[in-house]
């Protein structure tokens, strides 16, 4: 691999040495060049954060890192760097020192094009450059711990759970997933344990830059570079999706603690374009297991193709240590086919011997055409018929059943019916004990499970209508806070991309829902749709899903 090693020597001079056997002595003064780089971070990219991409501005960084290029002597070794564009990947490995490491270096323009078009550079501190690094992890836990948004800001909080869930989908496949963490509750002690079981760990979040203090912002908490101590194996691969300048200290005691690459991300950088860049990296990281190196170059180059190399967030990212390492997943298709095949075999069994049992009964019990079976009903698929059940006896919570269930609604107060059509209105969801939400009627898995309290006077009762259009409405809870005793009740509206919230306090105790029979949708809090992932909002993680109208029972003991 070839090495470019940039050093300070003293305060108006640095050493470039080009695979240690071409030594440059570059007159550069270091204040003025921290002013120059300091001048491309204020006026080409934090206007950039401001006022949005344009090709002016990316006129403008040309010309500026061309001639830091020129100022760095990087004119010194122009020809090298030609011959390396007819290859598709160009490792070269920075060695750098605590003085040189603010340089942009891959920003530098040539005249004709960017470094980073062309050159993987992955950064190294002088004083932990010569560890031998493995191409490799050698973990064999293979798990992935993801962290979003710890501190719960607000201005972020959509772009990280969007983050968070994308990232999940993509993890799961091959790694153990830990994650995603979005609470409160991580605070330092966790995220230590955290960090200590992970191969891979990816932070998405706040950084505080501060002369006093500085790192990853938890809950009215910083994780420092004291913190990093603390922790007795650092993860093989870390991605922190994070502003900051201060951030290269930080980084230093990782690579001191163990960990082989970073992925970090300088500036104050535009948490919507974080999204996509990480989503880059992860699909060739993780899905085409391609080393960290070249799915941050191919990474790089994506997001120039999608959005224009004006769209300057490619510009914010850094790799530091091994850009070689890759992850051989250990959770391979096959195990979870295998795994997959248990379960079908397992099921598949249960089936058989439940159609035993019915057909026992049924001939053994001559003068009663269906069978009764306590809280559940295994059945298998013969027509399409509505089906309606009944001789329901409430007081024993029985359900006779005799054909096959999908779909299932009440129509009315005790007789509930089922159907095979997906239009069908009403549900009725009960908030029991551990803030569960049990919908009466549930279809999972071949299996019908019905839920009927012994007592309804224990509930308090709402009844929301959301009128005759609204279809596959989805019902989540949120806890807002793991000391506070309360949750907000979430509605997703992908067809129309709305969501709605309520807090349960606040529907317990406003007069106005007592009142009325039925909470209408200008009553409750109105925003944006966004995907979720159901472990990344610290959901209750029973999906409920209704047409045009839902009744949710509340448990009056949760919040007395």
């Amino acid at each position: 691999m070839n090495t470019i090693q940039f050093i300070k020597i003293n305060e108006n001079e640095l050493l470039l040495n080009f695979n240690s056997n071409k030594i440059f002595k570059i007159k550069v003064s270091l204040s003025d060049l921290q002013d120059f780089v300091q001048k491309i971070n204020i006026d080409i990219l934090n206007k950039y954060n401001v006022s949005g991409p344009n090709k002016e501005q990316l006129e403008n960084l040309k010309d500026t890192s061309y001639e830091l290029y020129n100022i760095l002597g990087f004119y010194e070794i122009s020809n090298f760097l030609d011959n390396l564009k007819k290859n598709q990947f160009n490792h070269i490995k920075l060695i750098l020192d605590k003085d040189t490491n603010f340089i942009p270096f891959e920003i530098l323009h040539d005249g004709k094009d960017f470094l980073s078009d062309f050159i993987i550079f992955s950064r190294n501190f002088t004083d932990y450059s010569s560890f031998t690094l493995n191409g490799n992890s050698n973990n064999e836990t293979n798990n992935f711990i993801i962290v979003g948004n710890p501190s719960e800001s607000e201005d972020i909080f959509d772009d990280v759970i969007e983050e968070c869930n994308s990232l999940s989908e993509i993890v799961k496949s091959r790694f153990n997933l830990f994650g995603p963490y979005t609470k409160k509750s991580v605070n330092k002690i966790e995220l230590i344990r955290l960090l200590n079981i992970s191969n891979c760990f990816h932070f998405s979040g706040h950084f505080k830059d501060s002369s006093s203090s500085s790192g990853w912002m938890l809950n009215n908490d910083i994780f420092e570079v004291n913190d990093i101590n603390k922790v007795s194996s650092a993860p093989d691969f870390i991605y922190s999706n994070s502003c900051g300048e201060t951030n290269d200290s930080y980084i230093y005691e990782f690579l001191k603690k163990g960990s082989k690459s970073i992925v970090s991300s300088m500036g104050k950088l535009p948490s919507k374009r974080a999204i996509e860049f990480s989503r880059f990296f992860y699909i060739y990281f993780i899905l085409k297991e391609k080393s960290v190196g070249e799915s941050f170059f191919l990474a790089i180059k994506d997001a120039k193709n999608k959005f224009g190399s004006e769209d300057l967030f490619w510009s914010y990212y850094r790799l530091y240590g091994n850009s070689s390492l890759k992850f051989k997943t250990k959770i391979k298709n096959g195990y979870s086919l295998k795994s997959s095949n248990k379960i079908k075999i397992l099921v598949s069994i249960f089936i058989i011997i439940s159609i035993i049992i019915l057909y026992f009964f049924n001939f053994s019990n001559e003068d009663d055409s269906n069978l009764e079976i306590k809280d559940l009903v295994v059945y298998n698929s013969k027509n399409s018929k509505n089906i309606t059940i009944s001789n329901y006896k409430i007081s024993d919570q029985n359900i006779k059943i005799n054909d096959t269930l999908i779909y299932s609604k009440l129509s009315n107060e005790m007789v509930p019916s089922f159907s095979f059509k997906k239009d069908l209105s009403g549900t009725e969801v009960y908030l029991e004990s551990e803030f569960k939400l049990i919908s009466s009627l549930k279809y999972e898995n071949d299996t019908l499970f019905y839920y009927n309290p012994e007592s309804i006077n224990d509930y308090n009762k709402y009844y929301f209508d959301f009128g005759p259009k609204a279809k596959d409405i989805q019902v989540y809870l949120r806890k807002k806070d793991h000391e506070v005793n309360d949750y907000d009740l979430y509605f997703f509206d992908k067809s129309n991309l709305l969501r709605y919230k309520i807090s349960l306090q606040e529907l317990i105790n406003e007069n106005e829902f007592n009142i009325f029979d039925v909470i209408l949708l200008d009553q409750l809090d109105v925003g944006d749709y966004y995907k979720y992932n159901l472990s990344a909002l610290d959901l209750i993680k029973n999906s409920i899903t209704f047409n045009e109208n839902f009744t949710l029972y509340i448990k009056k003991a949760l919040f007395e």
